[in-house]
């Protein structure tokens, strides 16, 4: 009887073993930072302008931060992993691209402009010169034709005999001829000078009408933009929705890269596992305090918080 009673008392210790032992196995399997993070590249839309290895190649960059503060390996890429890493294409993206021509259409306005403003500071000042110029020689001419024209109506009143009297009137009236021909030339340029200095105003008018025209299309598609996530992780994956560039694409991943490990976001503005972008470093990421003190901290948890934890779920559930 004590024998059997024995038996059963070590059949149940040992059942309870294997399922303790059982539960720490599970347990220690999902232990956060022991085992590298298998992951591949899922879906991939080339409409972003990168190629699927660049792509790769920013994940793997990706890593370094996590990694270097840990001194080991904390994921692996595995083309048959089941953690896939996807770049899916939507309006967030083509909202990027269509903001970064009308960027670029704006480098362009600013460049015309200087040109068209220095062209036309530069015809303005011919302009001056030339009007100057003219009205100079006009005033001289109006001044010349009065004398001319007093000294015609002297002659008219005279004796006419006087021979040098009237070689100066036909010598005079052949200059002012001439004269005349040459301030109509220079009213001809002085107009012309006018026409450019108006077609070049005009010209940067149309260059900023152009771009405006720009502007409000890119506005009715997209209204004025509100915020969006540019990557998600979702437990078995990670999205990535939108990028501007390549350091822009590593922070994206370095972030979800970050959730996957099982961090949440923190306070600081310049973190990385801060949860809008905008104060970081993304030529030089850096995991910052708070990002090393949340990683410290999920990588110090043990299978046996993680059984302890379970237990305690199975009991609050079996209480309610």
């Amino acid at each position: 009887m004590e024998t059997t009673m024995i038996t059963r008392i070590f059949s149940w210790i040992a059942i309870l073993g294997l399922g303790v032992g059982a539960l720490y196995a599970f347990a220690s399997a999902r232990v956060p930072c022991q085992t590298p993070l298998a992951y591949s590249i899922g879906e991939f839309d080339a409409r972003f302008g990168i190629t699927r290895e660049e792509f790769r190649q920013a994940v793997l960059e990706a890593e370094i931060p996590w990694e270097s503060a840990l001194g080991r390996d904390l994921f692996r890429y595995d083309g048959e992993a089941l953690f896939p890493v996807n770049l899916v294409f939507d309006e967030r993206q083509q909202r990027t691209i269509d903001g970064q021509k009308l960027e670029s259409a704006f480098e362009t306005v600013q460049s015309k402009q200087v040109t068209i403003r220095g062209e036309y500071a530069a015809n303005v000042a011919a302009l001056e010169k030339r009007r100057g110029e003219y009205d100079a020689r006009l005033a001289a001419f109006e001044k010349s034709i009065a004398r001319y024209n007093a000294r015609v109506a002297e002659w008219n009143r005279s004796d006419r005999t006087d021979e040098s009297e009237l070689d100066w009137l036909r010598s005079e009236e052949k200059r002012l001829d001439q004269e005349q021909r040459e301030l109509e030339t220079l009213r001809t340029k002085v107009n012309a000078l006018v026409a450019e200095v108006n077609r070049y105003a005009k010209e940067e008018e149309k260059v900023i009408d152009r771009y405006n025209a720009e502007v409000n299309t890119f506005t009715e598609t997209y209204g004025t933009g509100d915020a969006f996530d540019q990557g998600v992780y979702e437990g078995t994956s990670i999205n990535v929705y939108q990028f501007d560039d390549r350091d822009h694409l590593e922070m994206v991943l370095v972030h979800e890269l970050g959730h996957a490990l099982g961090l949440e976001h923190v306070a600081n503005p310049r973190s990385i596992m801060y949860p809008v972008m905008g104060e970081q470093d993304v030529k030089h990421l850096a995991l910052s305090d708070e990002d090393r003190a949340a990683l410290g901290q999920v990588c110090s948890v043990t299978a046996w918080d993680l059984l302890f934890l379970d237990v305690r779920r199975a009991w609050d559930a079996l209480s309610t």
